[in-house]
């Protein structure tokens, strides 16, 4: 959302209450997190991921590796450790329902899957090229 600049000279800034609008739309059936998560991201994403399985063991601790955070950086989701645990979220549709969560496609992101592509394409001429009497000299 992008709010005018006021006179405090700040721009683009976002109420509590407009997140809360946000999240109650978006999230839809699944649980809402506690404001101001007082028990952690990582709570939050194991009580979100279990509902979205039908799970029930899925710790913070599981939930926060499905996620690479650096100081400065945006948050980058770890997809394979996502399928690990049987969550799809990029399949899900807006706002979340239980059920099309629980049924959604357990297909890989295309992302994902041109990444394997590569890794595998890469994996394979390094092979080639060992087997051939191409590997580093040292």
């Amino acid at each position: 959302m992008y709010m005018p600049s006021g006179s405090d000279g700040g721009g683009n800034k976002v109420q509590a209450e407009q997140i809360k609008v946000y999240l109650t739309a978006t999230l839809g059936d699944a649980p809402k997190p506690d404001w101001g998560l007082k028990q952690g991201w990582g709570q939050y994403l194991a009580d979100l991921f279990n509902w979205a399985t039908g799970r029930n063991d899925i710790t913070n601790y599981d939930a926060m590796e499905c996620a690479r955070r650096q100081q400065g950086r945006s948050w980058e989701v770890l997809f394979d450790k996502l399928m690990k645990l049987g969550v799809y979220s990029w399949n899900w549709d807006i706002p979340l329902k239980r059920e099309q969560v629980l049924s959604c496609s357990k297909e890989p992101p295309k992302e994902l899957q041109r990444q394997q592509a590569a890794l595998a394409a890469a994996a394979a001429t390094a092979a080639a090229a060992a087997a051939a009497g191409g590997g580093a000299k040292r």
